[in-house]
């Protein structure tokens, strides 16, 4: 029985390679939509993957000691933090280089700065480019935080004077209100959400909405052969029907497996894609694999002809897809849409994916492994007695 299964599988297989189209909807296909999207959507999708980068300029028309201490202090968030510093002359070189995408934003101190820090009226100004809006939002932050510390140091040597301190005293003073942290820092932590990064992401729903157009090619040839008439023919042979209907479900499992495989490995090599551990991906794989093989399965079972089934396979592929956050994420914020989610292998399959992204092995994706097994056990075994409900019709 299982050199039956293996002869109609290697068959159907040498069949389907043949058909270049198992190649573009297999592999084409995620790939290039893969690579659109992290092109496009990159900074959304945080593609990067690391922490936060950025490179900001720094303008000092003051040249003061109070602009130098500002551009120390910059210095040294640069060197705890991923950004650099750019000394740049002019506001007008600052927005030509912002025109270039050079920097995510700029700090501007203007003339008189050090008199407006000893007077209280002192302002720094930031330039922000529209195309970096995290960045721009940190500069500011950083601004207005710096600004806190000036206002700090000033009312404290104000309300030392006042109090009746002696003048001379004042550095001393100063030096004391001074003694406080930098006034703004930049950690990475470690989130309590596992999230793979951008490219991962992209690569991985593409990979698995495609599974589930690649898996047809398999099921449905059970309808083709019962079109043109083979089918009786398979059956007059020597092999339960059981053997038959295993051999086209393999085909599908093994152009599934191959696929999935192929893209993950190009993505790792060409896109610099992190998958975890090889392990865990590969039991995710192989769930995620069957449970689609199953789904179309069950499809091809109730359909009348492979055209049939096709358009009704496809409706399903891209609605579980949209549904389940192949394209991008959903239900991030919980509610309905979070619980629908969860009635699709993509969402699980992707949700293991996010737990290996934060470090782990297989133990930590087997809620992940048991709920796509679920969906494949379900409807694998409907997906039989529909296929041996019309046997027997």
């Amino acid at each position: 029985m299982v050199r039956s299964m293996l002869l109609i599988a290697g068959k159907d297989l040498r069949l389907r390679l043949r058909d270049r189209s198992v190649f573009i909807i297999g592999l084409i296909a995620p790939a290039a939509l893969a690579l659109i999207f992290t092109v496009v959507f990159g900074d959304v999708l945080g593609s990067d993957g690391g922490g936060f980068q950025a490179t900001y300029g720094y303008v000092d028309l003051d040249d003061s000691e109070a602009s130098r201490a500002l551009s120390q202090v910059l210095d040294e968030l640069g060197q705890s933090v991923q950004f650099d510093i750019r000394r740049l002359t002019s506001v007008r070189e600052v927005e030509a280089a912002i025109d270039a995408d050079e920097i995510s934003a700029a700090f501007v101190v203007p003339e008189g700065f050090d008199r407006g820090v000893t007077s209280g009226g002192a302002s720094l100004e930031v330039i922000g480019n529209v195309d970096a809006p995290t960045g721009t939002g940190i500069a500011q932050a950083i601004a207005e935080a710096y600004a806190s510390s000036v206002e700090r140091v000033t009312l404290t040597v104000s309300a030392s004077l006042q109090a009746g301190a002696d003048p001379t005293t004042v550095p001393e003073i100063v030096s004391v209100a001074s003694q406080t942290p930098t006034p703004a820092t930049i950690e990475d932590i470690a989130a309590d959400v596992r999230q793979m990064d951008g490219t991962t992401f992209a690569m991985a729903g593409m990979a698995v909405f495609f599974l589930f157009f690649t898996v047809q090619f398999g099921v449905t040839s059970l309808l083709e052969e019962r079109q043109l008439g083979t089918w009786n023919r398979l059956m007059a042979a020597p092999l339960t029907r059981g053997t038959a209907i295993g051999a086209k479900a393999l085909v599908s499992f093994v152009l599934g497996v191959v696929s999935m495989t192929v893209l993950m490995i190009g993505a790792s090599l060409g896109l610099g894609a992190s998958w975890g551990d090889p392990l865990a991906v590969g039991a995710l794989v192989v769930a995620g694999v069957g449970a689609a093989t199953a789904i179309m399965a069950l499809v091809a079972s109730f359909a009348r002809t492979p055209e049939g089934a096709g358009n009704i396979q496809s409706i399903i592929a891209v609605t579980l897809g949209m549904l389940g956050g192949a394209f991008f994420p959903v239900g991030t914020d919980g509610g309905l849409l979070a619980g629908l989610s969860l009635l699709t292998p993509h969402a699980w399959f992707l949700r293991g994916l996010n737990d290996l992204a934060g470090g782990g092995g297989i133990g930590i994706v087997v809620p992940s492994l048991l709920a796509i097994g679920a969906f494949a056990l379900v409807a694998g075994g409907l997906a039989v007695w529909g296929f041996t409900r019309k046997e027997a019709m």
